[in-house]
């Protein structure tokens, strides 16, 4: 008998294949995440759009984000985010605060 493993990118088959695909889209991109250090504080499954939210820190400049949101509050102003790895949204929320006058 001979045994065949799947190809590592190749599509998986069943009834929920959509979201077993986006299972292992974003467990790939969390452990990633994970790796380099960064610290995820939320995860959205969807077949459609997946988002791992992370907390902000100075190092996530290097990912080549976008602004895709602002938010003006009395303390400040709050940016989102967002950059796509593997078809993953990776966001996080940057707050800078007003200076007092």
């Amino acid at each position: 008998m001979t045994i065949v493993h799947p190809l590592p990118d190749a599509p998986s088959i069943g009834i929920n294949h959509q979201m077993m695909d986006t299972l292992r889209r974003v467990k790939s991109v969390a452990l990633m995440l994970a790796h380099q250090g960064f610290r995820i504080i939320d995860i959205q499954m969807n077949p459609i759009a997946s988002v791992i939210t992370i907390m902000p820190e100075a190092r996530c400049a290097n990912l080549g984000a976008a602004e895709i949101g602002r938010n003006e509050h009395r303390g400040g102003m709050d940016y989102t985010m967002v950059v796509s790895h593997e078809g993953v949204d990776v966001q996080w929320t940057i707050t800078k605060r007003r200076s007092m006058p």
